[in-house]
């Protein structure tokens, strides 16, 4: 449902943000809000798959009572606040990503270059991410099996995925010799 309140992420922006919220996920972002209800939507249903396919009640708030909050910032003027505010210990490295957050239930998606079924895509991959670390304490060093869970769900609701993580990693990473 759509929803009128003020947030943190308005007065950052200096901006009223469109808003729309589920039972479990919330969206603020300038774009409008039939968009903003596919996206929440599509996270519900990724919700749904996913605690069904492990045996698990749809219904169920894995997230302990909590909601999972994406901004979708519109340019890179949000992104850049949404970035100084928590884009972690490599501002720089931070501000090339498509998206960032908290680690837990918050995270911003920049969207300059991307299309309505991009941000889908990417909400959905997220809120993955998210369920990986509610319901198996998922963090990184499992890797391999927190992406691949966020791709065959990003796959399995949109039919499609386009979204991947990276790290931050000093040293000779992917580097030849």
């Amino acid at each position: 449902t759509e929803f009128k309140a003020e947030s943190s992420w308005d007065a950052l922006f200096g901006v009223t943000l469109n808003k729309v919220e589920s039972s479990h996920f919330r969206i603020e972002s300038p774009y409008p809000v039939p968009e903003l209800m596919e996206y929440v939507a599509a996270a519900e249903t990724a919700y749904a798959y996913y605690l069904l396919d492990f045996g698990r009640d749809a219904t169920e708030n894995v997230f302990g009572g909590a909601q999972a909050t994406f901004v979708v910032m519109k340019d890179d003027a949000q992104w850049n606040k949404f970035v100084d505010t928590m884009g972690g210990s490599d501002l720089e490295f931070t501000r090339k990503m498509s998206g960032t957050g908290d680690g837990m239930l918050l995270h911003g998606i920049r969207t300059t270059a991307s299309s309505a079924a991009g941000r889908k895509d990417h909400i959905v991959h997220q809120a993955v991410h998210m369920l990986n670390k509610y319901v198996w304490n998922v963090r990184g060093t499992h890797a391999r099996v927190d992406e691949g869970l966020a791709y065959y769900y990003t796959l399995k609701v949109l039919e499609s995925t386009a979204t991947f993580c990276v790290a931050l990693k000093h040293g000779n990473y992917a580097k030849p010799g």
